[in-house]
């Protein structure tokens, strides 16, 4: 048996589809000449649609039906043809249709339901979640919990009205002309993702990124042009993240034409001319082979838990490469979710990691968290300390790192000294670049199998 979020859901989408039968028969004009459809940051879509209209002389009214339920009513721009004037607007949404509006609109209303292949009619006289109270025609009460499907009258079924745009267009001079709508609206998502794939010699890699393109406006957009702006666009209320109860997906692989800089922003124009209502495709925007990266060994002694730096410390991985300037254009990745694999020799790709990639300017690094190394580890030990007054501390460290891969790598070890307002360092056995007020670097080379030592000596004092 199904469950009754399934069983809701499919009931809405028929009796919404059932609801469009009657109501598109009476549209004046539906399908738009073109439309472009640009998806912006924080779930939110600009909607241009160009309807070719026949104009005569005078006050004329029209009505538009295929709007989507969500629709922003306050962004509506009707752009009207040279030589004609808006006298008058007017819209309704119908908002998408749940079980308690259900129940309200059709209390004390003869209904019938199915469940388990029983059929049960009356007048529905209560309700409650998913929970409907009949009273049947012989004085039965029956209270049926998850129906599989609800029946209601066609007199019953015209309450709802669907969701429509009606306007007064003044011409002065006949005319066959383009009529230009504009509208913002929610539901039209879209977000980023990428794959890396570090090929078996580990010196370069693939990087593929794709845009999932996710349409719940209630309605079906077909004949469109489809671009996504990447940028941070200012709002002054941030609308609420979709969630589909429904997600189908389809992929279109054909690459998409060259990106645009448009003030501070990306415009991608997307290879897509139709998307479904509640579909998912998942468009190609980036493809780059043969990536230089750099393969990073991080180490922090002062960030290990005092119960464990007594005990060798698993180094940190991290995966660095330059934002690849993809079809020569120079123009910063969105963000988005970024997936690792490594291919082997065999060819078999094993997975590594997933990190958030921020928005990455042209040019710059990006830094991948991989996890911990298995092979190569970290021990650091206090070999001295004394006090030479009351304001005045001398530590003396060593740090041994092992490496028990079959390849050389650099390591790199970050010591925080917090300790005290003012730190020197007196004597290290190694080269050193401060990296900040607190922060010290050591880059340290290990060689296949083996290991590497070296001593520093820092001095703290308060003023």
């Amino acid at each position: 048996m199904q469950s009754s979020g399934n069983n809701f859901q499919k009931l809405t989408i028929f009796f919404y589809s059932f609801i469009l039968l009657i109501a598109l028969p009476g549209l004046c004009f539906s399908n738009a000449l073109s439309s472009t459809v640009v998806m912006e940051d924080n779930n939110i879509a600009c909607v241009t649609r160009r309807i070719p209209i026949t104009l005569k002389f005078g006050l004329q009214p029209f009505q538009l039906k295929s709007i989507p339920l969500e629709i922003l009513p306050t962004s509506i721009l009707i752009w009207p043809p040279p030589n004609t004037s808006i006298q008058s607007q007017q819209i309704h949404i119908q908002k998408a249709i749940t079980s308690q509006m259900l129940a309200q609109i059709f209390i004390h209303s003869n209904i019938s339901i199915l469940k388990n292949s029983k059929l049960f009619s009356g007048q529905l006289i209560g309700h409650h979640q998913e929970t409907w109270i009949l009273n049947q025609p012989d004085g039965k009460i029956s209270a049926v919990i998850s129906p599989s499907e609800i029946q209601f009258s066609k007199k019953a079924l015209l309450l709802f009205k669907p969701s429509f745009l009606k306007f007064k267009l003044f011409c002065s001079h006949p005319q066959k002309a383009i009529l230009r709508i504009i509208y913002l609206t929610h539901g039209l998502s879209w977000k980023t993702h990428y794959f890396f794939l570090i090929s078996h010699h580990r010196k370069s890699g693939h990087l593929l990124g794709f845009f999932d393109i996710h349409n719940g406006t209630g309605m079906n957009l077909d004949h469109c042009t489809f671009d996504v702006l990447s940028g941070i666009i200012h709002q002054l209320k941030a609308p609420l993240l979709f969630s589909p109860e429904i997600h189908l997906a389809s992929t279109n692989m054909r690459p998409i034409n060259h990106p645009q800089k448009i003030g501070e922003n990306t415009l991608y124009t997307l290879p897509l001319h139709s998307i479904q209502n509640l579909e998912t495709k998942q468009v190609v925007f980036l493809k780059s082979t043969a990536i230089p990266i750099h393969w990073i060994y991080q180490y922090r002694p002062s960030l290990v838990a005092y119960g464990s730096r007594f005990y060798p410390t698993h180094l940190r991985v991290i995966l660095r490469f330059r934002n690849p300037a993809f079809l020569n254009m120079h123009l910063p990745l969105p963000s988005g979710k970024i997936t690792v694999y490594q291919m082997n020799s065999e060819q078999q790709t094993t997975f590594l990691s997933e990190n958030h990639l921020p928005v990455v300017p042209p040019r710059n690094m990006i830094q991948l968290n991989l996890g911990r190394s298995s092979y190569v580890t970290g021990l650091q030990k206090q070999v001295n300390q004394t006090h030479p007054s009351p304001k005045i501390m001398i530590e003396s460290f060593r740090v041994f790192l092992k490496n028990h891969q079959k390849f050389p790598i650099h390591v790199q070890v970050l010591e925080h000294f917090l300790n005290y307002q003012n730190w020197e360092i007196l004597h290290c056995s190694l080269p050193y670049q401060k990296e900040n007020a607190h922060t010290v670097l050591f880059k340290v080379p290990v060689s296949a199998h083996g290991q590497s030592t070296f001593t520093y000596q820092v001095r703290y004092w308060q003023n």
